[in-house]
């Protein structure tokens, strides 16, 4: 209903480059461009617009079971609440919870399930990161690894909220009860800055993980209690301890749901 009036025109040399290829002549006025460009305009049809926003942005044909406007009152919120400029972490998901709960009716299970993204990227952000400067250690102690987290990060990182065990249900669905135990022992850990139990967790966390994938871990113990690194990583630059607090990493759908409402509110692609 859309397109196919901008195509008709030129629909069937467009239908023989897709069945049989060929060279597309890009001049500015050769019909085929020409109708493409109508198509693929960066500004959003008023029909795009209500099209996108309801099967894309508010889940409005979804076929799997979804309490009616949670994705709508999700798009609406990271509209109103986050900052394009600054963008998505701890604080900004916290301030999404809070606002979830405030709505008219409050949505309490879509706030509960921003929180537990916040409590779980508490433990996966920061872990992700000493697990790629880990890999770029071969040869080295453990123990000297653990130190330098120390230096980086202080005594403990900070956490907001209670320990995982509200979580851990779920986690050992997903993962199963050996990892979900290393993932809760590698959060106590952090918590009170024992990161010589925290190596040990992300090098038996590796071993899991890769064991579940058929393959070898990528960094583990040599027989001289040295780290035998198979697969290396690149220096990377390391967030402070002050950063922990905010830091975010794993994007959970809301960073591509809040680019599509973005793009949906401004009609611009």
């Amino acid at each position: 209903a859309e397109y196919l009036p901008h195509l008709r025109s030129s629909l069937d040399k467009i239908l023989t480059y897709a069945r049989k290829g060929g060279q597309l002549r890009t001049r500015k006025n050769d019909p085929v461009i020409s109708s493409l460009a109508r198509v693929l305009s960066p500004q959003l049809s008023s029909r795009e617009r209500e099209f996108y926003g309801r099967t894309l942005r508010d889940a409005g044909e979804a076929t799997v079971s979804v309490a009616p406007g949670r994705q709508a009152l999700l798009a609406n919120l990271l509209i109103s609440e986050l900052d394009p400029e600054t963008g998505i972490d701890r604080t900004a998901v916290r301030a999404l919870a809070k606002a979830a709960s405030a709505t008219a009716g409050g949505d309490e299970r879509l706030a509960e399930w921003l929180r537990k993204a916040d409590r779980i990227e508490a433990l996966m952000a920061p872990s992700e990161a000493a697990f790629e400067l880990l890999i770029t250690r071969d040869g080295q102690h453990p123990k000297a690894v653990a130190q330098e987290l120390k230096d980086i990060w202080g005594t403990s990182v900070p956490y907001v909220g209670d320990g995982l065990d509200p979580l851990i249900p779920e986690m050992e669905s997903s993962v199963g009860p050996e990892i979900t135990a290393i993932m809760t022992s590698a959060d106590e850990s952090l918590a009170v800055g024992d990161y010589n139990t925290f190596v040990d967790c992300l090098l038996d966390w590796n071993r899991l993980v890769m064991e579940s994938r058929g393959a070898a871990p990528w960094a583990s113990l040599g027989s001289n209690g040295h780290l035998d690194v198979r697969y290396g990583g690149q220096e990377r630059v390391m967030p402070d301890g002050d950063e922990l607090t905010t830091y975010w990493r794993n994007p959970y759908f809301l960073d591509s749901l809040w680019s599509i409402a973005l793009e949906i509110e401004t009609g611009e692609v």
